[in-house]
């Protein structure tokens, strides 16, 4: 087959209208490819009302938090768990405190404000702390707009207070052992004593106001749109993708329309060639396709009629043991069952008696008599064979030319009928090499299988096989 046609290459690429062909092109293929460019656009189309049937919408809110460290020198705090601001990291505390606010104990206090579960708040809280400031930003995601809103203040919350407690605890647990031991100790000065009256006078000051390092910079608010692309620019994005991907499809159909397959009615018109017979699948227990191979014997029986004497038909055929591939071997069995004599001389490998030591057609070629190299068919009568020839011998057919004409006039001394399988004119020219020898080229294909290119190339084979012999077509 000859090679597929390409796009322009080099100079002719560069030719300065190259671009406004090129959209010359596209519109027409569009033109000729427009149902499926549209089927392909709107399939995309379907696909994205589809994704947006099913897709989850999400919310999200966030508040946030802000960390004040305690300065090192602050003594009231003293022993007390708060954040304060020592060494040079000025960041460390605001990491700190954003994993001290990661517990199970406020998932359980914002779950039981916001009215969800603790799984539900572990899954939608967000922590993270805004780069370069004292912010820590609590994100909550849920599917309504109200409960993400809600599930962030109600961290939040959640936060102040379980820090407070911890700290208020801490805060009345210092108070105590330290009046503990005003009450317990006899002081010596007075000053000592005093003092320490008025530390346990601050902290217990301190007891209920929570963590002085911790409080709320802003509350959430109720979002307005989802995270997710609005609807309308999805189906934007899949309107542009379905007509790109619409466009490309049609020009790769167009690319590749060398290759697609031809209509039975257009491949025949194309070949101009009388169909001789139909074969189907095997519809007898014998074998035989008896319906089609008996009407094809009855043609080829009646064309005789115009010739006499014996008749040599040759059959390309490929695909040993197919449908099509078994034609010439099941027509010369009709043949012989009609009561004729029939030999058949297959030239390609393998089939019927393939791998025996018997006489091919290469044998015959090369001297062994014909009549000695025929083996009779046991399953029929009136059956003559040679052997199918090797891989080997079938190479060196090619170029006998009149030796085969001697091979096939010795075939015809001896039968009424010589039946030639060879391969199908697609894949060689082994019927021409036999065509000017015979009275009729039967070629046995499915036109539905034909692309435009093999199509083309057995046209031409098919014009060089007129030029010698009657041809007649085999089909499924």
């Amino acid at each position: 087959m000859s090679a597929r046609p390409q796009g322009p290459t080099g100079l002719e690429a560069d030719r300065p209208d190259a671009p406004a062909e090129a959209i010359r092109e596209l519109l027409s293929v569009l033109r000729r490819r427009i149902w499926l460019a549209l089927a392909v656009a709107l399939a995309c189309v379907g696909a994205s009302f589809a994704f947006l049937s099913v897709r989850t919408v999400s919310y999200e809110s966030g508040a946030q938090l802000l960390v004040t460290p305690l300065p090192p020198v602050d003594e009231t705090f003293v022993g007390i768990p708060v954040l304060r601001a020592v060494g040079p990291d000025a960041a460390r505390p605001t990491l700190t405190m954003a994993n001290l606010i990661d517990t199970a104990a406020i998932d359980r206090a914002a779950a039981r404000a916001s009215g969800v579960t603790e799984a539900e708040v572990e899954a939608a809280i967000d922590i993270e702390v805004v780069e370069g400031s004292d912010v820590i930003a609590v994100t909550a995601t849920a599917s309504s707009p109200e409960v993400a809103a809600d599930i962030a203040n109600a961290y939040v919350e959640a936060v102040i207070d379980v820090r407070g407690e911890l700290v208020d605890d801490a805060l009345e647990a210092r108070v105590e052992a330290l009046s503990s031991r005003l009450e317990d100790e006899a002081f010596a000065d007075p000053t000592e004593q005093a003092e320490l009256e008025s530390r346990v006078a601050t902290l217990r000051s301190a007891i209920d106001g929570g963590d002085p390092t911790l409080s709320i910079a802003r509350e959430a608010t109720v979002p307005t749109a989802p995270i997710e692309d609005p609807p309308w620019m999805v189906l934007a994005a899949a309107v542009i993708l379905g007509c790109v991907l619409g466009a490309a499809t049609a020009l790769l159909r167009e690319r590749i329309g060398s290759d697609r397959t031809l209509g039975q009615a257009a491949a025949l018109e194309g070949l101009s060639v009388e169909v001789m017979g139909r074969v189907r699948p095997r519809d007898d227990r014998s074998g035989v396709r008896s319906a089609g191979i008996q009407a094809l014997r009855r043609r080829v029986e009646i064309a005789r009629q115009h010739r006499a004497g014996p008749r040599t038909i040759v059959v390309a055929a490929s695909g040993v043991g197919t449908v099509l591939g078994s034609a010439g071997s099941e027509l010369a069995i009709a043949l012989a069952r009609a009561g004729s004599e029939v030999v058949v001389i297959p030239t390609v490998a393998g089939g019927h008696g393939s791998g025996t030591d018997a006489p091919d057609l290469l044998d015959v070629v090369m001297g062994e008599p014909i009549e000695s190299a025929l083996r009779a068919d046991a399953s029929q009568p009136g059956l003559l064979r040679l052997a199918p020839p090797s891989e080997a011998d079938a190479s060196h057919l090619d170029g006998l030319g009149e030796q085969l004409g001697e091979v096939i006039a010795a075939a015809e001394r001896v039968a009424d009928w010589v039946v030639i399988e060879t391969e199908s004119l697609l894949d060689g020219i082994g019927a021409l090499l036999f065509a000017p020898f015979a009275d009729q080229l039967l070629l046995a294909l499915d036109p539905a299988e034909l692309t435009e290119e093999a199509s083309a190339v057995l046209g031409d084979r098919v014009s060089v096989a007129r030029g010698s012999t009657e041809v007649g077509l085999i089909l499924p």
